[in-house]
């Protein structure tokens, strides 16, 4: 089993070159190569976007800017940029180093490679009780597809509640194109 950080959103009242500065140090080793581009238009109510890349790739965004942010620093890193942390310590102590650092979201992936965690057992759980959260279950999605292929997921909760879970057999997936080639 292999557990990663999936997907990583935070926000700060600190300056945005300190918080580039700052989130140098989880990448260790490879910060020097770290160069924050231009400038773009911001989403979601921010006036501005700094694509920060590692190489060519994008480590994170920041979005800052825009009277109803009230100096707010909005971090966002992808599932894929996650992988290039080498020091997730130190992304914990930026909430310690930056103002009124708070965490928005994050997201944890568990990949099992021998059916440690299965769909029949998640359900299983669900229906024991195991999600309760202030004594009831969250609400269950359950997607199967007509072609056994697709594999299935199941998600428990809701994406804008405190927790959610998607689990879903990814590896249906990838032996899909295997067996196609064949």
């Amino acid at each position: 089993m292999k557990t990663t950080i999936d997907f990583l959103k935070f926000r700060t009242q600190s300056p945005p070159f300190e918080v580039f500065r700052a989130m140098s140090k989880p990448f260790g080793a490879n910060a020097q190569f770290l160069v924050m581009g231009g400038e773009d238009k911001g989403v979601e109510g921010f006036t501005t976007r700094v694509v920060v890349k590692l190489v060519d790739v994008v480590a994170f965004s920041m979005d800052f800017g825009g009277e109803s942010q009230r100096g707010w620093v909005r971090e966002t890193m992808t599932g894929a940029t996650c992988l290039l942390v080498q020091d997730w310590g130190a992304m914990q102590d930026l909430v310690n180093r930056l103002d009124t650092a708070q965490l928005r979201r994050v997201d944890v992936a568990l990949t099992t490679l021998e059916g440690e965690v299965t769909h029949e057992s998640v359900l299983e759980a669900y229906t024991q009780g195991e999600f309760k959260g202030r004594g009831r279950n969250p609400k269950m999605t359950m997607i199967q597809g007509s072609d056994h292929w697709d594999g299935r997921t199941i998600y428990v909760g809701n994406r804008k509640g405190a927790k959610y879970l998607r689990a879903y057999e990814k590896g249906l997936e990838q032996a899909r194109g295997l067996a196609e080639t064949l």
